[in-house]
């Protein structure tokens, strides 16, 4: 009664949902409840999935959802803004070097030595008629090893870069191979739920003697190794100093934009958890995780 109170001042809508309302008795037991005079009352069963339906027809009803539309609107928006594409990567990855390759000018500062650029630089860029807002990062070194006030900051912005882009280019230099750093940068990008790419640089370095199907194959297999935990993203291989597969890159990119504004249904979600677990989905979804006694033998 004391919870019922202190919910009607909130002048909020409320509901009263009565259950485990499974049996005649119970559904008596659960009429008691109108007493606290909240207008909208429903009697359901949890376990059983009874009334679950019209309890979410009720929410979207009183939260008066027009989801389909506002969807729609948020996308139409998204395209007609920039793309905001976060460089990032180890130093010396090629990151200042992809962005000269994109812009087709040395609009970036390129060095052979690490840690040229020192800042989150924000550079417009147009390609194939679209337009994107490239954010040039620092090169993200680990903590230990920064030197100096100027490099802690410019990490710092670097991961802020991450936040705030619509999707990340992680930067590898797949002559060396990856290193423990393009995981953890990987791993907080995964963290901040942003789509991915992998750019694999210095394509042209990476076992030049090989067959070209051979080295792809190659690659790809150290690499999907390597970021098992981003399968989710699409690997391209470049030369961003010889400026080769840059339009491959882009091809991807627009890929990702346009899977990344897919609203999938709850229906197909529902599905394919279901198909996931091999079994029909309960309408409840425990907020602690189920631990499984092992069989006994």
């Amino acid at each position: 009664q004391s919870l019922a109170r202190e919910l009607r001042r909130t002048n909020k809508p409320v509901i009263l949902v009565c259950n485990k309302a499974d049996s005649p008795k119970r559904k008596l037991n659960a009429s008691e409840f109108s007493k606290f005079g909240f207008p909208d009352t429903l009697e359901v069963s949890a376990a059983h999935g009874l009334g679950i339906d019209e309890l979410v027809a009720l929410v979207s009803e009183r939260l008066d959802l027009k989801e389909s539309s506002e969807t729609e609107d948020a996308i139409s928006h998204q395209n007609t803004r920039p793309l905001k594409l976060a460089i990032v990567g180890r130093p010396n990855a090629g990151k200042s070097s992809l962005v000269n390759a994109i812009l087709g000018s040395d609009r970036a500062i390129v060095s052979e030595v690490p840690g040229t650029t020192r800042d989150a630089l924000d550079i417009q860029a147009t390609w194939n008629g679209k337009h994107y807002q490239l954010i040039d990062t620092a090169g993200i070194r680990r903590r230990a090893n920064l030197d100096t006030v100027v490099e802690i900051s410019s990490v710092d912005r670097s991961l802020q870069s991450i936040k705030r882009a619509d999707l990340c280019l992680l930067v590898i230099d797949c002559a060396a191979g990856a290193k423990m750093q393009d995981r953890k940068i990987a791993q907080f990008i995964l963290e901040e739920r942003k789509p991915c790419i992998l750019v694999m640089n210095k394509w042209d370095l990476f076992h030049p003697d090989g067959n070209q199907k051979d080295r792809i194959e190659h690659l790809d297999e150290l690499m999907r190794r390597e970021f098992f935990f981003l399968n989710y993203a699409p690997l391209v291989a470049i030369s961003a100093k010889n400026k080769d597969h840059i339009g491959k890159l882009f091809v991807q990119i627009e890929k990702v934009r346009t899977g990344s504004q897919n609203r999938i249904g709850t229906g197909a979600l529902n599905r394919l958890l279901a198909q996931a677990i091999g079994g029909p989905l309960d309408y409840v979804v425990a907020s602690h995780v189920i631990e499984q006694s092992a069989p006994a033998l």
